[in-house]
């Protein structure tokens, strides 16, 4: 009896130890009643929701079945799935149509499965297409997965052309719509395709109307690609361009060879008048020519202008003032010439300024600015004309900063930047005004000093205060050559012990606050973007640096 007894308590202690050997079982049902049994271990390790609900002491957690009426039989089909693919130490997933990715998805991202989310998030961007694209952003938009809805747009902006007559094109929201046609980098051939397409998505809908002034006034017709404008004429002086949106994928490939062989010879008739210190400045499909010195020591008030539509020379009115090393900036259509050297034996400068209407191919004089200067810079902000350092007679650089109100025709004194700067760039986004690079003189001891200034500002107009923001890589001055679009201002330097340009890019919209964007496309709050590259994930530097070889930017 004695032995029974001994192995009757063996065998239950056996039961014991594979009863607890044997992994927990949790019972997950859907809104359509389906049942699918998961391991609880795996749930737990797994599921952010499932292990708030555990460490909350809710009943819920301990019992064996858990009722999800948000998710579907589908949806828990793929959580089923997905858990016995990891418990089984699996890494394959098969093939899965968008349907299932979908489904996944909604499962992942209720029950918080991080993983899960990842791996379908990668399947479902895998399946886009020009006939998913509509359809995933429709999801994306729907669950706030803020790094799909980026990736769905760059696959509409790179394949623009040959999706724009599609239907599914016109199932964009009014805020995709806007950020469609205001975007700087969109494949198309002109502009009027974008026209096209506001009135066949407004004409879908009638409650869309509403949108129809305010999409056509943000098309970025003058940055389009130049193959549809006007052939230009046979010359003899080209000027090399590209369309900024093959530019901009030149510079985003980082090859590591000569990235811009589809800049075009755009012929041109005339002689380009390159006189040192003169200023360029572009407006409506036209560059604009001014100023600077010729034959050796005499400052003109010649303007020459190239329509880029026509490729015609032209010679508009000619400034009130001799000038160089001046600002030359548009506001409003209007051209403005600001400051700037008028004699150069003598070595004086102006206060002086003025504004040019092309309509009326007129110049006219306005307040002076309360300094003399030469090699400052400036911007356009809110329908006010902003301009920031510069080099007085006194060899030395300042930091004084003026905003200029054409309502009033005043000049007013504004905080100045933190390092006094000449040479630099100065361009607006939103409302804020940044100011990069540029040099620094300085007379210390009798002796002249000129160092690099390797840093960017940026001033709040509403707050009306300068905040450091980054570190530049590679010294920069000479506002001209730079370009803003998409947020990112794009600095040329020319190394001249090299021979090519280095260009450097700056993100400047991380700087923008984000809770004053007008699109709530820029709100979402999932991000699955992968920063691997630290100059544009880091909080302090982001500019990437390309070396690229000798080219004339006009």
């Amino acid at each position: 009896m004695e032995d029974k007894g001994v192995e009757l308590n063996k065998n239950c202690k056996m039961e014991k130890d594979n009863a607890v050997d044997k992994p927990a079982k949790m019972v997950l049902i859907s809104n359509e009643g389906g049942r699918y049994e998961v391991d609880v271990d795996l749930l737990l390790q797994f599921s952010d929701y499932f292990q708030a609900l555990a460490n909350s002491g809710m009943r819920d957690a301990n019992f064996k079945e858990l009722t999800l009426e948000c998710l579907s039989d589908a949806c828990l089909q793929e959580v089923e799935h997905f858990l016995s693919n990891v418990q089984s130490n699996e890494d394959h997933f098969g093939a899965r149509n968008l349907c299932c990715v979908e489904k996944g998805l909604e499962g992942s991202l209720y029950l918080q499965i991080q993983s899960m989310t990842d791996k379908y998030l990668n399947n479902l961007l895998g399946l886009l297409n020009e006939s998913t694209y509509a359809r995933i952003l429709q999801f994306a938009n729907k669950f706030d997965l803020f790094g799909a809805i980026e990736r769905v747009f760059e696959f509409i902006f790179d394949n623009l052309k040959c999706i724009i007559s599609t239907s599914e094109i016109l199932s964009l929201s009014p805020d995709g719509m806007i950020r469609l046609v205001e975007s700087e980098l969109v494949n198309v051939d002109c502009e009027l395709n974008i026209f096209d397409l506001i009135v066949r998505w407004t004409a879908a809908d009638e409650s869309r109307r509403q949108y129809a002034e305010q999409m056509f006034s943000k098309v970025r017709y003058n940055l389009m690609a130049v193959s549809e404008k006007k052939k230009a004429s046979n010359g003899e002086h080209p000027f090399s361009s590209i369309s900024i949106y093959n530019f901009v994928k030149s510079l985003t490939n980082k090859p590591t060879k000569f990235p811009f062989e589809d800049f075009k010879d755009t012929k041109i008739r005339g002689l380009l008048p390159l006189f040192e210190g003169h200023s360029i400045c572009t407006v409506n499909n036209r560059i604009y020519f001014a100023g600077g010195i010729y034959e050796g020591d005499a400052v003109t008030k010649r303007v020459r202008m190239f329509n880029g539509i026509t490729s015609k020379w032209s010679r508009p009115s000619s400034m009130n003032v001799a000038r160089a090393f001046f600002y030359f900036g548009e506001m409003g259509g209007h051209l403005y010439a600001v400051a700037g050297m008028t004699v150069l034996r003598d070595v004086t400068f102006t206060q002086t300024a003025e504004r040019y209407i092309p309509g009326k191919n007129r110049w006219y004089t306005i307040a002076p600015l309360p300094v003399a200067v030469i090699s400052l810079s400036g911007t356009a902000c809110n329908g006010l004309l902003y301009v920031s350092g510069g080099y007085k007679e006194n060899e030395i650089s300042v930091n004084l900063v003026y905003m200029y109100n054409p309502a009033c025709n005043q000049w007013f004194e504004k905080a100045p930047m933190l390092t006094a700067r000449q040479d630099h760039v100065m361009t607006a986004l939103g409302d804020k005004i940044f100011v990069v690079g540029g040099n620094c003189f300085a007379t210390e001891n009798g002796l002249d000093t000129v160092e690099s200034a390797m840093d960017a500002e940026m001033f709040d107009c509403t707050t009306e205060q300068w905040t450091s923001v980054l570190t530049l890589k590679q010294s920069f001055w000479t506002a001209q050559h730079s370009i803003l679009f998409n947020g990112s201002l794009l600095c040329f330097a020319l190394d001249w012990l090299n021979h090519y340009y280095i260009i450097q890019k700056i993100n400047l919209k991380k700087y923008l606050d984000i809770n004053k964007s007008s699109s709530n496309e820029h709100k979402k709050k999932y991000d699955i973007t992968n920063a691997t590259d630290t100059e544009e994930s880091c909080g302090v530097e982001h500019a990437v640096v390309y070396a690229v070889y000798p080219v004339v930017f006009s």
